[in-house]
């Protein structure tokens, strides 16, 4: 992770802090990084994905068949 979105992380937890309840800020904190997980498992699967459809096959593996 760059050094701008690491200073941003912090940003984001003060900014959410400020935009609900007190009773609910441990609430809306905790759904920072949860949403930050599965957007990088997303982002990791999509790539995983992009990077299987360029391979190449290059013919059978011996054994098989």
């Amino acid at each position: 992770m760059g050094p701008k979105a690491t200073l941003m992380l912090g940003a984001f937890v003060v900014a959410t802090s400020y935009a609900v309840p007190l009773s609910q800020t441990a609430a809306a904190n905790s759904l920072n990084p949860l949403a930050r997980t599965i957007g990088s498992s997303l982002s990791s699967a999509l790539a995983g994905v992009v990077f299987s459809q360029m391979t190449t096959p290059l013919g059978p593996v011996e054994g098989d068949g």
